[in-house]
């Protein structure tokens, strides 16, 4: 869902849009200094605050990976500042929810103390939600703000609304032989050489329409549009119908100037804080991780207990193949698979939380290509039993893609 702020003239917009589609790409550092406040009930609904710093962690990175992945490397997004707002919301409307938390906090004091260029509230929706601006002109950039229920926040939704406050819009809405313009900034679906129907991130579509039948899905994949990055065999975007890294590439140096330049030393960084509980990760990295088949994954757990040192709890460590098959690994350190069924599943430890150093549950493992889901929980009630989501846990994921 987005917000679009439409003051400025289309006509200058399209100009612009076409020149930068022409221009070179800016080889300069962009640094989008970010900021994420959040809900006392969001925070409850996450898991709990590990698990929700957990969750702003792995945004940031998703969305890096994103631009990463779309040939923008040189623009990331840098948490500067992350809190829990006083009050919970009482709407169910996604908007009308942060017109209500606009009037009880002081977003934009916080927001200008930690000078960050972009805000993301997360508020307390179960179901999809997430709503974002698009900026029009460059005095509107100061209007980068994303909403989300915290369902859907940390994982590619993040980049999608980012992508609005980037400039961009869902899907276009003319077939590729029907139009022709400089307007751009849009997701992209493609056939890989593969036989596989993608959606880049901004895509809204459910079921691909390159088949006739309706019937085949769409399956997402980590890019933004654009017509010089392929994936799969196949080009991202097309030139003059789809380009989202154009946009991006005009808008974000124009956000990241919000408070003047981000690429000076931070005078009062935050310090990097310790994140309280279990910590997974694949390769060396958190939140989504790409791996380019034939390569090896290497899946890695710690635990920092923080306030929770000497509580008796379940570890689990959990695996999930997007082709069907679930896994857990037992007290014995071996993968065992089962149907899915959590009362089928067996936890690898039982006993009081303690500092764990990194330590690998998954060695140079080659998977084949598909998406794997991988989590390190704890629960505490120590009974054997897999007490989610209704219990008291705290958990982290890293998701694999192997292409």
């Amino acid at each position: 869902m987005k917000k679009s702020f439409r003051n400025g003239s289309r006509l200058a917009v399209l100009l612009l849009s076409f020149l930068w589609a022409f221009a070179a790409p800016a080889a300069d550092p962009v640094v989008i200094d970010y900021m994420v406040l959040y809900t006392p009930a969001a925070e409850t609904l996450a898991g709990g605050e590990a698990a929700m710093s957990n969750k702003i962690y792995s945004g940031v990175s998703n969305v890096n990976a994103v631009l990463s992945n779309s040939g923008l490397g040189h623009i990331t997004y840098r948490l500067v500042h992350s809190q829990k707002m006083s009050a919970n919301n009482t709407n169910i409307d996604l908007q009308l929810a942060m017109t209500e938390l606009f009037s009880i906090d002081p977003i934009r004091e916080i927001r200008n103390a930690c000078r960050a260029d972009s805000v993301s509230i997360v508020a307390e929706r179960f179901n999809v939600g997430a709503w974002a601006t698009i900026p029009q002109s460059a005095s509107q950039a100061y209007q980068s703000f994303s909403y989300f229920g915290v369902r859907n926040f940390g994982g590619l939704t993040t980049a999608h609304e980012l992508g609005h406050n980037m400039g961009g819009y869902h899907n276009n809405p003319y077939a590729e032989d029907e139009y022709d313009s400089s307007w751009t900034p849009y997701g992209y679906n493609f056939v890989g050489t593969n036989g596989v129907h993608y959606k880049t991130v901004m895509s809204t579509d459910f079921f691909s329409p390159y088949d006739p039948s309706g019937t085949t899905r769409l399956v997402s994949c980590s890019f933004y549009s654009n017509p010089n990055v392929r994936y799969q065999g196949a080009a991202t975007g097309k030139a003059r119908y789809a380009d989202m890294a154009a946009t991006i590439t005009e808008w974000a140096p124009i956000i990241a100037n919000t408070y003047g330049d981000t690429n000076s030393p931070d005078p009062d960084p935050d310090p990097v804080p310790v994140v309280t509980g279990p910590v997974i990760t694949a390769n060396g990295a958190s939140g989504a991780v790409l791996v380019s088949s034939p390569g090896t994954v290497t899946v890695s757990v710690e635990m920092n207990p923080g306030q929770y040192s000497g509580t008796n709890a379940d570890w689990w460590v959990v695996a999930y193949a997007h082709a069907g098959q679930w896994y857990y690994l037992d007290g014995a350190l071996a993968w065992n698979e089962f149907n899915g069924d959590l009362s089928n599943c067996r936890p690898v430890h039982q006993g009081v939380l303690f500092t764990l150093p990194s330590y690998t549950v998954l060695d140079r493992f080659q998977l084949v290509p598909g998406t794997y889901d991988f989590w390190f929980a704890v629960d505490f009630s120590a009974d054997g039993i897999l007490n989610y989501p209704g219990g008291d846990y705290l958990a982290d994921k890293v998701t694999v893609i192997v292409e």
